[in-house]
């Protein structure tokens, strides 16, 4: 028969290991969410954009 302090132990052992697994599906179902990924991505991309196009603009006018 298991003592009280062991089934505290299983049970809190059991209880971490759901909550991890719980948090690894999380971040592998959101690894694989790409819509969800792609809606916060192009702001960042379009933000990029105006940064390089204004780096451009500004070697060209050192040439000039």
């Amino acid at each position: 028969m298991l003592s009280l302090d062991r089934i505290d132990e299983v049970e809190k052992d059991h209880t971490l290991k759901l909550a991890a697994n719980a948090i690894l599906k999380s971040i592998k179902d959101s690894r694989l969410d790409n819509t969800h990924t792609s809606k916060r991505r192009w702001v960042f991309e379009l933000i990029q954009n105006a940064i390089d196009t204004l780096k451009l603009r500004n070697n060209s006018n050192l040439i000039i």
